[in-house]
């Protein structure tokens, strides 16, 4: 049991671990790729359903959108899509793992990770 009384099962062991790794995942590359080219690839990274893809597709369009930005040029409507739905299905995963509430994920793991940075 963790300190709030959860039993704290395999699943939520793993899914702690990936939180912890998350600042290690290295973004892919995806300078000069057409959209459906890198759509083509991020239907892989999904249809792969593993959380460190899903994680690793989130922080390449996330780079990618930033770098876009600097530029004064916006990301790709299907990009964005895909970046949504990674996520979804990432905090979805996670929810179930560690009991959390859905809508409460993205600021548990932001937690985590910035715990992790001091």
């Amino acid at each position: 049991m963790d300190i709030t009384g959860r039993k704290i099962t395999k699943i939520a062991r793993e899914a702690e671990k990936l939180i912890l790794q998350i600042p290690e995942i290295r973004a892919e590359e995806v300078i000069g790729q057409d959209v459906r080219a890198l759509g083509e690839r991020y239907k892989v990274c999904l249809d792969t359903h593993r959380c460190e893809d899903l994680v690793r597709l989130i922080k390449t369009v996330y780079r990618k959108e930033k770098r876009l930005e600097e530029n004064g040029k916006k990301l790709a409507k299907t990009e964005r899509e895909y970046s949504k739905l990674a996520k979804e299905l990432l905090h979805r995963e996670f929810s179930m793992a560690l009991e959390v509430p859905y809508d409460e994920v993205e600021n548990y793991i932001t937690e985590k990770v910035a715990a992790l940075q001091k």
